[in-house]
């Protein structure tokens, strides 16, 4: 019988985590920090292999980032988060600023948009032909604005790394109710300057194993980086307390199947460090027969959601487990690309992903500077892991699976066109 992990046990990591190692970008000291206290962490709770797997990053830091608006006859600033890796302008650029709705092709269709500062509601979806169409559009500065979050605040945005090989442009978020006064009033006129600093550099992927009996193994993944601006102590802080609190729980334990826990860099780029792990693992993928992911949950109000992908087999496990751990669940079959599961999805792991959303945007806190630890409850945090606890005590030891390792043909084919548009891989 398992330990029961409690919200205390939650507190001392969320306290490292968020509170003295604080934001954690992408290749940046702070990720670092934070692999090095899974690292001894692991080593504590009794797993063995431990290890850092590094792979290539692009780290970005920001100097300078200023959005204003001419409103009447005065100029006024805008709070603003510079987009990731946005291409730097050279000082100060002002131009005519156009809103694109959201940019669709029947938005820009008939637009000059040279030289000018280009207004989206939204962001760029999950297709690359819409952010090229943009790319040659000519404009000097693209403005976005989360549409999901009518808030008074700005939402770090960004894209995929893959993306980024197709050019780069200079870009920034505002909040909602900014860019909702912007186009009331029909202002026409802005001033940017943006000086980020990008270098390549490496970000790291932290596994210790609890060896099984068998050659099956079950991976159990959160990541350690957050954005721009804030601490993440929801995203995904909470993801590595459930990896680091399952750890201690089966560390020292002999189950018939393996069980790898990682956490995993650069999420926050689209899960790059999950990515580069399968695809370094690649021979031995098959062996992998389930993922059990977290990327932020804990938020006081709320609904939890359990991500099914896999068959319909999987979705009737997974809610016969809400029902016995009598945790209020709700079980969705669906394929998201936007986390650390979807690698492992790209190679046919059935996976869980445990969230949680607060509002129909998804949670109102969401990569801003509000992500911090007074937004969670570390109660419910250990209740989610609790049930996660049951989860893999259950797979790790069943003399077989439930469910089919595999990815039904439903699911599969959102998975080869998210595979294909997102990570440019065929």
């Amino acid at each position: 019988m398992l330990s029961e992990v409690t919200a205390r046990d939650v507190k001392g990591h969320m306290d490292v985590l968020a509170v003295k190692i604080g934001t954690r970008m992408a290749g940046t000291p702070g990720e670092f920090e934070a692999a090095r206290y899974v690292e001894r962490q692991f080593k504590k709770y009794g797993l063995t292999r431990i290890k850092q797997e590094l792979f290539p990053c692009a780290s970005w830091s920001c100097k300078t980032a200023s959005f204003s608006i001419r409103d009447g006859k005065r100029w006024r600033k805008i709070d603003c988060i510079p987009l990731a890796h946005s291409k730097c302008t050279k000082g100060k650029v002002e131009a005519e600023l156009v809103y694109l709705e959201t940019a669709s092709e029947r938005d820009l269709r008939g637009k000059d948009l040279k030289g000018k500062i280009g207004l989206i509601f939204g962001g760029f979806g999950d297709k690359p032909s819409k952010y090229v169409k943009l790319l040659k559009a000519g404009m000097v500065a693209l403005v976005l604005v989360d549409a999901r979050l009518p808030f008074t605040w700005p939402v770090a945005m960004g894209m995929s790394r893959y993306w980024k090989r197709l050019g780069r442009q200079t870009g920034l978020s505002i909040s909602y109710f900014d860019a909702w006064h912007i186009v009331k009033k029909g202002i026409n006129r802005a001033r940017i300057e943006i000086d980020v600093r990008v270098k390549n550099t490496k970000s790291p992927n932290v596994v210790g194993v609890v060896k099984g009996t068998s050659p099956e193994i079950i991976t159990v993944t959160g990541h350690l980086d957050s954005v721009y601006g804030n601490v993440g102590a929801e995203d995904d802080g909470s993801g590595t307390i459930c990896v680091l609190e399952l750890a201690r729980l089966f560390g020292g334990a002999t189950p018939r199947r393996t069980i790898r826990f990682i956490t995993v860099g650069t999420e926050e780029q689209l899960s790059e460090g999950s990515k580069h792990y399968v695809l370094r693992h690649k021979k031995e993928m098959r062996k992998i027969v389930f993922n059990l992911n977290t990327d932020s949950i804990g938020s006081w109000m709320g609904i939890n959601e359990v991500f099914v992908a896999g068959g319909k087999d999987l979705e009737r496990y997974a809610n016969r487990m809400m029902d016995k751990t009598g945790f209020n669940g709700q079980v969705k079959r669906d394929i998201c690309p936007f986390s650390d599961q979807f690698p492992f999805n790209m190679f046919g792991v059935p996976s869980l992903w445990f969230h949680r959303s607060n509002c129909p945007g998804g949670r109102w806190y969401h990569h801003s500077k509000y992500d911090a630890p007074g937004v969670l409850s570390n109660d419910l945090i250990a209740r989610t892991i609790n049930t996660q606890a049951a989860i893999l005590e259950d797979l790790a030891n069943r003399p077989t699976l439930p469910f089919k390792r595999a990815i039904p043909a439903d699911q599969k084919k959102f998975v080869n066109i998210y595979k294909r548009d997102l990570y440019g891989l065929k």
